[in-house]
């Protein structure tokens, strides 16, 4: 099952990433969908700052349980609007 999680300027990371109360970092969501299958990250408007950069890196073999990946079906996009 798919998840959608959201990240908006006036979220706060202690939210559950909802549409209605959302996330406040790129990072918190990434790590939140990290190895939980299929998701998309909905990136509200506004500037964003980032300590450092992230990526939905594919794991090492050793890192991986099968030869299946779940953070390939992983996403970020722009929220409408």
């Amino acid at each position: 099952m798919a998840a959608d999680l959201y990240v908006a300027t006036d979220g706060d990371d202690a939210n559950p990433g909802t549409k209605e109360k959302p996330l406040a970092s790129i990072p918190k969501a990434v790590d939140a969908v990290r190895g939980a299958g299929p998701a998309t990250i909905w990136i509200g408007p506004g500037e964003y700052y980032l300590e450092k950069a992230w990526s939905f890196r594919r794991p090492t073999r050793r890192e991986r349980p099968s030869s299946r990946s779940s953070c390939a079906r992983n996403r970020a996009r722009a929220s409408p609007g």
